[in-house]
């Protein structure tokens, strides 16, 4: 009897140390940065867009704080953009000259170690109404 209470007891205390260990790795890692990148293209043409405006905003979050410097973009020459965002659910907001309707869609980064990160591919569509500006 003695031996299985200390075979039991000697247990608690390996998966109490285990847990206590590995826990907070565990959960760390459900907030590791990932990166959220894309490029943005042209439907008709599959040319990139250079220079389209890119904001992700958090969602779930109520103030206008959550809408960062740090996710507001424009794509390059080759129509990229990157994000470093935390495993969540953002909207994507994407804006570019007159000759584009604007891009929206929520999209869910996993931020999963053995994932890889979240890649998107964003095509404008042609604005069927162009409105030219004129001075």
């Amino acid at each position: 009897m003695l031996k299985a209470g200390v075979k039991r007891m000697w247990m608690y205390k390996a998966v109490g140390l285990f847990v206590f260990l590995v826990a907070p790795v565990l959960i760390s890692q459900s907030n590791l940065p990932e990166g959220v990148s894309g490029i943005v293209i042209d439907e008709d043409t599959g040319r990139p867009v250079e220079g389209a405006f890119v904001v992700l905003r958090d969602y779930q979050q109520l103030t206008q704080s959550y809408v960062s410097s740090k996710w507001e973009s424009p794509t390059a020459a080759d129509g990229s953009f990157t994000f470093v965002v935390r495993k969540g659910c953002y909207d994507i907001l994407v804006s570019a000259n007159a000759r584009f309707l604007p891009f929206a869609k929520r999209i869910c980064s996993r931020a999963e170690p053995a994932e890889r990160p979240l890649v998107l591919t964003i095509k404008l569509k042609a604005d069927p109404h162009p409105i030219l500006l004129q001075r």
